[in-house]
Formats: structure tokens, C-alpha cells, sequence
């Protein structure tokens, strides 16, 4: 995957579209995203890194993880990637992702949480096994002018995410912007055709 990230070292417009919706942090960066058929803006948390060079390894378009920590092993990782839409039901795709969960690992649950987004749909859900992993997701639209929506996920490994872990991913989710994609483009393989999530 080629996406370039752009570590943008003053408030861009993206930025103050987000700013007075939601409360992030007030020295989050903001990221620009990019490659063939996109263009989106997303906030890196405090404490946080962002890395699109290794975000293929996770079927990502960008991850992120604790500073400190190895990207290959950190204690948590949140992955943000663009699916390609088969319509705007994005509800129904989280439902099927959900009964592809429930095949693969029958002893799977499944827990609302709440996870928004100022601007966009957002579709939040806690997939876990107990005290085999805990997978926060979070499908999000940016409407019928993009293309693709958004898939966030946030691992945890064995055990629910502490409560800075979790604000992090939901100031990643809640910072997300659109910035192009016409649903009149054609979209390429740095998507990726697979639009499932996997543990």
C-alpha cells in the first residue's frame, strides 16, 4: 500500500473543520492521507504514533500505536482503513461482518458502544472473545459523495482497553475527514478489495 502520510506541522483547514464539533487535544497533529482515488484527514492522539510505512502489514491505510512501543508489538493498535462501498446500508455491512465473526469464533459477543462522529454516520460495535481478544470497530460514511467509508479498529489483545486507550480511538474516529474520492471515481487497489476486517 502507497499512501503517502504528510505531518502537517501547523492547524490546517481539516483541522479547524473538526476542532469545534469535537474536543480533541489541542497538540494532536494532523495527517493527511493519501493515494490513488483518495485523500483523508485524520488527528494523531497524544502520546501516539502515526505510520502509514507499516500500515500494509494490518490491511490499514494508517495505524496507530503508543510511542515507545514497536509497531509490530504494541500493547494496542488502531487501525484506519477505506472500504469500498456497495451502497450507503453501511449498518448491513457491519451486520455481516458481524455473522462472519460469529462463524469463525462461535463463542464471540458483541457489545454497543459509543463511538461518534460530529459530521459522518458512525457504526460502533465491541467484538470479543473473553480472554481471547477485544476488537473495538467502528464503520463510519462519509456520504454518498465519497466512495469508500471508513473501517477503525482498535485491538486490545486479551483484555478491554483502558480508558486512554479508548479516548484515543475515538479521537481518531471522531477527526476523520473525507477530503476527496468522488463516488464518480473509478477506486483503486490501494483500498484494497477486501473490505472485511480481521482480528
Amino acid at each position: 500500500m502507497r499512501n503517502k502520510l504528510i505531518i502537517i506541522s501547523i492547524i490546517l483547514v481539516i483541522s479547524i473543520t473538526i476542532l469545534p464539533a469535537v474536543p480533541l487535544q489541542e497538540n494532536m497533529k494532523a495527517l493527511v492521507v493519501y493515494g490513488s482515488g483518495f485523500v483523508f484527514g485524520v488527528m494523531e492522539p497524544e502520546n501516539w504514533r502515526g505510520d502509514t510505512e507499516n500500515a500494509g502489514r494490518f490491511r490499514a491505510n494508517i495505524i496507530f500505536y503508543p510511542i515507545g512501543q514497536a509497531w509490530n508489538s504494541p500493547d494496542a493498535v488502531i487501525r484506519v482503513r477505506i472500504n469500498e462501498k456497495v451502497d450507503e446500508n453501511t449498518a448491513e455491512d457491519l451486520s455481516f461482518d458481524m455473522e462472519g465473526y460469529r462463524n469463525r469464533f462461535p463463542q464471540i459477543q458483541f457489545e454497543d458502544i459509543d463511538v461518534p462522529h460530529p459530521k459522518y454516520r458512525s457504526f460502533p460495535k465491541l467484538f470479543f472473545v473473553e480472554s481471547n481478544f477485544y476488537e473495538y470497530v467502528t464503520y463510519v460514511n462519509p456520504g454518498e459523495a465519497y466512495w469508500y467509508t471508513f473501517s477503525v479498529a482498535l485491538n486490545t489483545q486479551k483484555k478491554r482497553a483502558e480508558k486512554d486507550v479508548l479516548e484515543a480511538y475515538k479521537e481518531v474516529v471522531a477527526s476523520l475527514l473525507a477530503i476527496s474520492g468522488s463516488s464518480e471515481a473509478v477506486p483503486h487497489p490501494a483500498a484494497d478489495s477486501d473490505k472485511k476486517l480481521g482480528t
